[in-house]
Order: C-alpha cells, then sequence, then structure tokens
C-alpha cells in the first residue's frame, strides 16, 4: 500500500504529501514541526515561536503529545471529534508550559472522520499557522489567525506586494502579521478554535506555517496549489524562494506545508 495514501471506507480516499524546511537564517535548525498519517486520517503543522531553541523544543514536544493521542485514536472518538481534538491541544499546552518554560508554539491539526457516509474534515487551531480549502479552482481561508491585527486590515494584507498599497496604519500592521495573541505553551487559559468541512472529490486541504502565507500571497497561494503534483513541495519551494528575494513580503522563516488531496 502506498503510504501516502488513505483507503478508509466511502467514495472518497485522500492522498497525503508534506514537506518542511528551516530558515536560511538558521539552517540546522528549523522550529517547525510537521507529521501526517494517512491510516490514522490526521495531519498537523505546528511553529514554534520565537526564533530560538525553545521554539523548536516547545514545537516537538506538543507535537508528540498530539500524535500519541492521534495515534491512540478509538471509533468511538469519532463521535466527540472537536472536543477531542480540542482537549489534545490543551493537553500538548499543558505539557509545553511544564517541559519547555521558555517555549511557545502555533498548532493546526485536522482529522478525517466518517459520519452518516460522509469524509468530515475536522479542524482545530492555535495561533496563526493555517488551513485552506481548495475547491473547484478557488482557494478559501477556513482558520482564523489569533493575530493582533484586526481582520479588516489583515484582509487586505494578504495580497499585499508594496508598500504603496497600503495606509500607514496598515503598513505598520504588516510589520506585525507575525505576532500572535495566544499560543500553545501559555500559562492562561487556550481558546482551541474548531472548524468541520464536508470532503468533496477533488478537494484539497492545505495546512501552512506562516513562512508560506507571509512570503506569499494568498492569490499567489491559490495559484500554486492549483497545479498538479507534489503541492506541498511547490508551495515550499515558492515560498523559499521569495524569503530569499529583495521583496515586499520577503521573510527568512522556517517553511512547512502539508496537503491532503480527495480523489
Amino acid at each position: 500500500m502506498n503510504p501516502n495514501r488513505s483507503n478508509s471506507p466511502g467514495e472518497i480516499s485522500f492522498r497525503y504529501s508534506g514537506r518542511s524546511i528551516p530558515s536560511i537564517e538558521h539552517p540546522d535548525r528549523n522550529e517547525d514541526s510537521i507529521a501526517y498519517d494517512p491510516e490514522g486520517s490526521w495531519a498537523a503543522v505546528l511553529d514554534g515561536l520565537g526564533g530560538t531553541k525553545a521554539g523548536k523544543e516547545a514545537s516537538n514536544k506538543a507535537l508528540e503529545v498530539i500524535k500519541l493521542r492521534l495515534e491512540g485514536w478509538k471509533l468511538e472518538d469519532d463521535l466527540k471529534v472537536e472536543e477531542n481534538l480540542k482537549t489534545m491541544v490543551k493537553k500538548a499546552s499543558l505539557a509545553v508550559s511544564r517541559q519547555v518554560p521558555d517555549g511557545l508554539t502555533t498548532a493546526v491539526i485536522t482529522k478525517i472522520v466518517s459520519l452518516e457516509g460522509q469524509k468530515i474534515f475536522f479542524i482545530s487551531s492555535v495561533g496563526d499557522s493555517r488551513v485552506y480549502l481548495f475547491r473547484k479552482g478557488t482557494l478559501i481561508k477556513i482558520t482564523h489567525d489569533d493575530s493582533i491585527v484586526p481582520n479588516r486590515i489583515a484582509q487586505k494584507l494578504e495580497n499585499a506586494t508594496s508598500a504603496d498599497e497600503l495606509s500607514e496604519l496598515e503598513g505598520k500592521a504588516f510589520l506585525l502579521r507575525s505576532i500572535v495573541t495566544q499560543s500553545v505553551g501559555q500559562l492562561e487559559e487556550l481558546e482551541v478554535h474548531g472548524y468541520s468541512v464536508i470532503a468533496m472529490i477533488g478537494d484539497k486541504l492545505i495546512l501552512t506555517s506562516d513562512g508560506i502565507h507571509d512570503n506569499l500571497t494568498f492569490n499567489e497561494i491559490e495559484e500554486v496549489v492549483g497545479h498538479s503534483g507534489d503541492v506541498a513541495k511547490l508551495l515550499v519551494e515558492a515560498a523559499s524562494k521569495r524569503s530569499k528575494e529583495n521583496h515586499f513580503r520577503s521573510k527568512p522563516d522556517d517553511i512547512s506545508a502539508i496537503v491532503i488531496e480527495a480523489y
């Protein structure tokens, strides 16, 4: 069996691909952590914060806790998917706060479940790692960023390619776009966001760290994911290329993507 394919019961199957590379500023240390399991029907992207070793340790520890819970997933867990995903993120946060006291990380997880003859992507997120849905040629942002930038301004920043396009306030917001209002590992109570999407044949569900969506515009991401082949690899390559250019959006960062294709 192809290890990157899920052949769960039902008409829709899923193909997984993922790619993660470290920032050009610290090529020996990737603070992003990603994992996916086609047999278990899940994927996760985490982005350690702060540009330090603690960020890497935080994302690794949180992923360790999340993987352990997902690998032990039972059939009855399907009945409370959203609750279970939120609980595991909170447990991961507690583990990070205790074992990596200086570390923080974002987290976004998806688990595919069969309910009443349909395949459903259940999603939980904290921070600004994202999930997008590409359906019938159109890209849709599913998750909400825990960002200090107001949504009204954030939407304009998604496609900004020049300072001339932005007001003074929007320009300042652009420089602060990577600052999150909550993260896994914080001492305060987490508000874990939950989402669900009914899968359709032809869908692509894309999980990204901000190394992707800070470097690339929304429209550029949409163009890349419309291609066939290894879309995760194409996204990471495009964002990596941008991060090295003299461009308004260029931002050296760890860069990660997982793509789940429904067929």
